[in-house]
């Protein structure tokens, strides 16, 4: 992604890697930074303060290169901003395996320890990309709707993950008022994901709330 920086941290890799394969044996500090030893070995011009201050520009250029670009990657996926530079980088890193990618889920989702991913029907199918469930801090399983490909930049599939989190947590509060009447109230509550059953309990009871006071209004005293 950042070719040119690629090449300009691997000059500055490559000689710091040979100063220290010549530094690493003397034990005497003095030896190796007040005199000519370690840049005659390396058969540099260049004197070794010129040497550790040409590799960290490269590094202070790198460095700024690569922030930019994390920064840009948190604007198309605001929720980066929760974890550190050194786990993005490890996300991205890992972008085309989303298996990888699940371990900081947590960070990424409140209360989200991650997604099921592969072939519900086919537990053989490791190449699977498809998300199918979501899994909650608690082990809570909560199916979605629809399965999601994580194809493409990470970055653009984690958003579509997203949505279809929120597009699955709709059908279920949905799916958990409509059936609010359909069933003995043990048996709804364990009938549907519990984040469902809170909102879709709030709904009813709202509504009762509502009908009981125009009851009242209407002058049955009975109606609470």
């Amino acid at each position: 992604q950042l070719p040119d920086d690629a090449k300009n941290f691997q000059v500055a890799d490559d000689m710091f890697r040979a100063l220290m394969s010549k530094a690493h044996k003397y034990t005497n500090v003095i030896e190796v930074v007040c005199t000519d030893t370690i840049k005659t070995q390396l058969n540099k011009d260049m004197e070794l303060e010129e040497m550790l201050t040409f590799m960290k520009d490269i590094l202070d250029q790198c460095e700024k290169a690569l922030t930019e670009y994390l920064e840009t990657k948190r604007k198309i996926f605001p929720r980066f901003y929760f974890v550190s530079s050194t786990d993005l980088i490890d996300i991205l890193s890992k972008g085309s395996d989303p298996r990888a990618v699940m371990v900081h889920m947590s960070k990424i989702v409140d209360s989200i320890d991650t997604f099921s991913i592969g072939n519900p029907n086919d537990p053989e199918d490791t190449a699977s990309k498809d998300i199918y469930n979501l899994v909650s801090v608690q082990g809570e399983e909560v199916p979605l709707p629809q399965t999601y490909a994580c194809d493409g930049p990470v970055e653009d599939w984690l958003n579509g993950c997203i949505e279809s989190m929120q597009k699955a947590i709709k059908y279920h509060i949905q799916e958990a008022n409509a059936g609010y009447t359909d069933k003995p109230r043990h048996e709804w509550i364990y009938s549907y994901p519990c984040q469902a059953i809170i909102v879709a309990s709030r709904i009813w009871f709202t509504n009762e709330v509502h009908q009981a006071f125009g009851q009242l209004e209407e002058g049955n005293d009975a109606g609470m």
